[in-house]
């Protein structure tokens, strides 16, 4: 029979599993040199519940030094926290939201470890042409520089307030540009699946216009409606049906979705991940992408040059359970632990 204190504690625990709560700062990970994880926040893509837990987290915590967003609509959502809260408290961000600019040029930003969504959506294009026109593999072998595993890295840059007015004009001028598709009727046909509907993946749509146009092919372009593994099977699903003869997808949950892509799809079509790697690699063909912790290690560095002194540090992102979330928030880790590393290491527990 169980008493009412351990009843009590039971439900403490419960609540701490499902919901991520922590009570006073038992759970805080001491990293060195100064810098704290406070929190790992996540919010399965829904910008308004990122901003929720940023809010709710600034009037709990007061001391906290710095907040880190780790995908592309994390950054807009927590600089409306801090500029609702009436705080100072200085952001480090991934990726090219407008707002995510804007911030960098008032100063409400540190930086943003950009990633290349053109390159992402141009590449894995080009490469599924070329597997359906060869027929197999074999074009792999003529990428200069493709890494283990198959991985075809495509660099990070970092953007602080001296580059963002350049870099600004470069972003508007992809996003500008009209792209005639021509005719594509009777052509090979290619689809490229994101894992979101976010602002990022308008890049990678551009750079798979551009390679079908280029490359003979015909393309469809899908962003599901919403972040779930569910929605994004089902439109998967569609599209084998319709006939497409490869796939280019950035999974969502994507350990959860593996023995579905393995056994549902690499079977019938070709298939390439983009920004976001399978946990077993044999189950696609290569990957194409940021070096995830690399650009986690950029972030890192950007948290160092906004609290030298070190400091209360929380992330935020969409999914723990995706690969370029584990990697990132790992690299930001190790760079604020001072570990000096090219590849990651072990995991630092959630929080």
């Amino acid at each position: 029979m169980q008493t009412r204190h351990s009843v009590l504690f039971l439900g403490l625990v419960i609540c701490v599993a499902l919901t991520g709560c922590s009570r006073g700062t038992s759970s805080d990970i001491e990293l060195g040199n100064g810098y704290k994880l406070i929190a790992t926040k996540t919010d399965d893509g829904n910008a308004t519940k990122c901003r929720e837990h940023a809010e709710d987290l600034l009037l709990k915590r007061p001391k906290v030094a710095c907040l880190v967003g780790l995908w592309e609509y994390n950054p807009p959502a927590l600089l409306g926290a801090v500029k609702n809260s009436k705080k100072n408290v200085p952001i480090v961000a991934f990726d090219e939201n407008k707002q995510t600019l804007e911030g960098i040029k008032d100063g409400s930003i540190e930086g943003t470890v950009v990633q290349d969504p053109e390159q992402f959506g141009y590449q894995s294009i080009k490469i599924l042409a070329s597997l359906i026109e060869k027929g197999n593999d074999d074009v792999l072998k003529t990428i200069p520089n493709i890494g283990k595993n198959n991985s075809i890295f495509v660099d990070h840059k970092v953007v602080t307030k001296d580059g963002v007015d350049k870099f600004k004009t470069d972003v508007d001028k992809i996003l500008n540009e009209k792209i005639d598709m021509g005719d594509q009727s009777g052509k090979p046909k290619v689809a490229f699946v994101s894992n979101n509907a976010f602002e990022f993946w308008t890049f990678a749509e551009k750079g798979a216009q551009k390679a079908a146009k280029e490359f003979g092919v015909q393309l469809i372009f899908k962003k599901p409606k919403d972040s779930s593994p569910a929605t994004q099977r089902n439109d998967i699903s569609d599209l084998i049906t319709s006939g497409c003869k490869g796939i280019a997808v950035s999974p969502n949950e994507p350990r959860n979705s593996q023995d579905f892509f393995k056994t549902e799809v690499a079977t019938k079509v070709k298939l390439v991940m983009v920004d976001n790697d399978l946990p077993d690699p044999s189950a696609r063909i290569c990957y194409i992408g940021t070096h995830n912790y690399r650009a986690g290690r950029a972030a890192g560095e950007l948290v160092k040059k906004a609290i030298p002194k070190g400091g209360e540090v929380a992330i935020f992102v969409g999914q723990m359970g995706a690969t370029n979330a584990i990697e990132r928030r790992q690299g930001v880790l190790d760079v604020l632990a001072g570990k000096d590393l090219k590849e990651m290491g072990d995991v630092t527990a959630n929080k």
